[in-house]
């Protein structure tokens, strides 16, 4: 698949910036307030638990970026592998941040119509604006079509699409507390016989319940056929990033409706 050059990373530099200012303003308050020992101390904690933060994700940003390893592609791939470059019909890419996925598979797959939703929040940078300048730039455009609405009530009629993905998203859907419900949305504008794929911290017993029961769930929901694998055994992720925050929890649900 052609790569695409776009700026991505799930740890923005926003966010890195943020934690930065965090850890300055704890130590400099410290200094400034050493005579009053309480805030002295609790300055000092904040500091040091801030800077291990900042470290931490300055190290996952770049393990993340081409210069580092370029895991998030990776993993990102897992999603996009499954799609077969004859697929024909609708495609539906629920949380399309940068639009970058999307517009991968518009040139993998020239046969697809590509619808690409997301909420665009300020974190990551991303908007609508950016990713139909990615699209025109890849020469795409036509076969693709973005809009801002929310993963929990998506603004297509049922059975609408003959692919659904998503990536890394329906732990982010704010407006639901049992992200099972985002899965069932998503899955209720997939024709029948369509395919989906959705990557997500589905192991995090706290958003979807255990394994074996997610599984189940999704069955329920008139599925034919659905299999959870989990993205660490597919893929060999760096230590530090294979934890609860990262890639411990995450997996990779798909199959056919």
């Amino acid at each position: 698949m052609k790569a695409i050059e776009a700026e991505k990373n799930w740890v923005s530099k926003k966010m890195l910036r943020a934690i930065f200012l965090v850890w300055l303003a704890c130590t400099l308050i410290g200094i400034f307030c050493y005579k009053i020992f309480i805030l002295a101390i609790l300055c000092s904690i904040l500091s040091s638990l801030s800077l291990i933060l900042f470290l931490f994700m300055f190290y996952a940003h770049h393990k993340l970026s081409p210069k580092g390893g370029n895991f998030q592609s990776k993993v990102s791939a897992l999603v996009t592998d499954k799609i077969e470059t004859n697929a024909s019909g609708r495609l539906l890419d629920i949380g399309c941040g940068s639009g970058i996925l999307s517009v991968e598979l518009a040139i993998k797959c020239p046969l697809l119509k590509i619808n690409g939703i997301d909420y665009w929040g300020s974190m990551w940078g991303y908007a609508k604006e950016k990713c139909e300048k990615l699209a025109k730039d890849n020469n795409v455009s036509d076969q693709i079509c973005f809009e801002r609405a929310s993963a929990s009530s998506l603004p297509f009629e049922d059975e609408s699409f003959d692919i659904v993905i998503s990536n890394m998203v329906f732990h982010e859907v704010a407006d639901v507390k049992d992200k099972k419900e985002v899965i069932k949305e998503a899955l209720r504008v997939l024709k029948k016989g369509g395919l989906f794929v959705f990557q997500d911290l589905l192991l995090n017993k706290k958003l979807y319940g255990n394994r074996e029961y997610l599984v189940q769930y999704v069955k329920d929901l008139n599925i034919e056929s659905v299999s959870l694998t989990k993205t660490a055994e597919q893929l060999t992720i760096p230590r530090l990033l294979n934890c609860p925050m990262f890639f411990s929890d995450t997996a990779l649900l798909s199959g056919k409706k």
